[in-house]
């Protein structure tokens, strides 16, 4: 199992939120990964999105996909880096202490 984090610096409506649940089912779908949960938590910014999938991810793998499935970019690039340096154990982070559950669903 894997968990993939995402962090969206934007707080979309309600309906917006919806598509991009149903439209990062599709991309996991498409890389051939299989979702069991999703939390999503309010941030002062945005959004955080926490995706856990059944496949055991390489740390590349994961810093990848949470790119494709719109991790906030500046973010990314560091997890990208981070994932291919023998520097870092954790490279990963991503409070998950905030302030409301926005959604929660088993896929």
């Amino acid at each position: 199992m894997a968990l993939l984090k995402i962090d969206l610096d934007l707080k979309p409506s309600k309906q917006l939120l919806l598509k991009w649940i149903e439209t990062r089912k599709l991309i996991l779908r498409y890389l051939k990964l299989t979702p069991t949960s999703m939390k999503i938590t309010e941030s002062n910014k945005g959004l955080h999105i926490f995706i856990r999938v059944k496949e055991k991810l390489s740390p590349k793998k994961l810093a990848e996909t949470q790119f494709l499935l719109g991790d906030d970019h500046l973010r990314s690039s560091l997890n990208l880096w981070r994932s291919n340096s023998k520097l870092f154990t954790e490279f990963n982070v991503l409070f998950d202490h905030k302030k409301v559950i926005k959604h929660e669903s088993k896929q």
